[in-house]
């Protein structure tokens, strides 16, 4: 789309978790209109259902896909919320806090419509509502998670977390591996493939130049080899070669201070080498304002660092701000990558022919 302010898809979640709640409630705040046009894609009846139950006071208006074309048209603006309906299963009987097969399909419905409408341009990046795995395994034994369900979905060659917290980027080696696995994956030829398709994205994001560290995966970088080696034989290997290619990196950096470090500000990125370790790092600091992105995508998907919380759904006592956080980085992110995608794909595409194992 070729508007002054990008259109952002956002995505209703799991419908009986707290997604509905804290995307209407994001939408209360009105920096969200001076970035963009807010786009919700879910079912009318949860959104009608806790907009009255919690009071909210929004006008929950249905909108054709046809009418996103003319998306400025509408009076986009505290207390009117736009929403593409999923035309899913009848869930007007659904309990907040209880797992459903019913909701598990909505959940799908939402995420297909979501990719659906960002490839066909309608929408410029989705900002998505967090999910239950659980609940989904009800209907879709195969499902893993958002970031598996948008590459497979689009086709993309990679699709890479990056957590932010304000000037604090993390990446992550490996994901949702389990911890013995983590030292098969620990090898240069990743590594470098990671430092290399990072230095391309932070570019394509704006950070010109971008100052990457690599975390160590052994207390105090194994020192020099006295517990564990990975330091000696996989990362620094791979940092050097990243060097000579032009890529400004350090590392391996013992993991107790280097998000510290670039917390400071001395990095703009961090490669974390597997799940927990970045993780722990930024949702201590803050975990409402730590948002997801996911980049890899012909298009910007972020969402909340936190889960769908059961314990609160529809209860009114959630707080939006890692919904509304999301919302406002998919924003600032979404024409800069659009105009980006078609080079960091082939860059990526070509990294990942030289045997690295993702």
């Amino acid at each position: 789309m070729s508007f002054e302010k990008p259109v952002i898809g956002v995505t209703m979640g799991d419908p009986v978790g707290i997604g509905p709640e804290i995307v209407l409630k994001a939408l209360k705040h009105r920096e969200i209109y001076d970035l963009c046009y807010p786009v919700v894609v879910g079912d009318p009846v949860v959104f009608r259902k806790i907009n009255e139950k919690c009071g909210l006071g929004f006008n929950i208006n249905i909108v054709e896909e046809g009418d996103l074309r003319r998306v400025r048209e509408l009076g986009f603006e505290s207390g009117e919320a736009y929403l593409v309906d999923i035309k899913g299963p009848d869930l007007s009987d659904i309990e907040f806090g209880v797992m459903s097969v019913k909701a598990a399909e909505a959940t799908y419905l939402t995420l297909a419509k979501s990719v659906e409408l960002a490839m066909k341009g309608l929408i410029d990046a989705v900002a998505t509502a967090p999910i239950n795995k659980q609940e989904m395994h009800l209907k879709y034994k195969d499902f893993i998670g958002h970031t598996e369900f948008l590459q497979q979905a689009t086709g993309a060659p990679i699709a890479l977390t990056m957590f932010q917290l304000e000037n604090m980027r993390v990446f992550f080696l490996t994901r949702h591996v389990a911890l013995r696995d983590i030292f098969k994956y620990v090898k240069k030829e990743n590594i470098l493939v990671m430092l290399r398709v990072m230095n391309v994205v932070l570019n394509a994001l704006g950070v010109k130049n971008p100052r990457i560290a690599v975390a160590a995966l052994n207390p105090h970088a194994s020192d020099g080899g006295l517990f564990g080696d990975e330091e000696l034989t996989e990362i620094q290997p791979a940092v050097e070669e990243a060097k000579r290619e032009g890529i400004n990196v350090e590392g391996p950096i013992p993991a107790d201070s280097v998000f510290w470090q670039g917390r400071q500000g001395k990095y703009d990125a961090i490669l974390s080498l597997y799940h927990d370790q970045g993780h722990i790092a930024t949702k201590t600091v803050d975990l409402y304002k730590t948002v997801s992105v996911t980049l890899g995508l012909p298009f910007i998907r972020t969402s909340p660092d936190h889960g769908t919380v059961y314990s609160r759904a529809g209860k009114c006592t959630s707080s939006e701000v890692s919904m509304k956080e999301s919302i406002i980085l998919a924003a600032k992110y979404a024409r800069s990558w659009r105009e980006a995608w078609g080079r960091i794909k082939d860059i990526v595409s070509t990294a990942l022919t030289s045997g690295a194992d993702y």
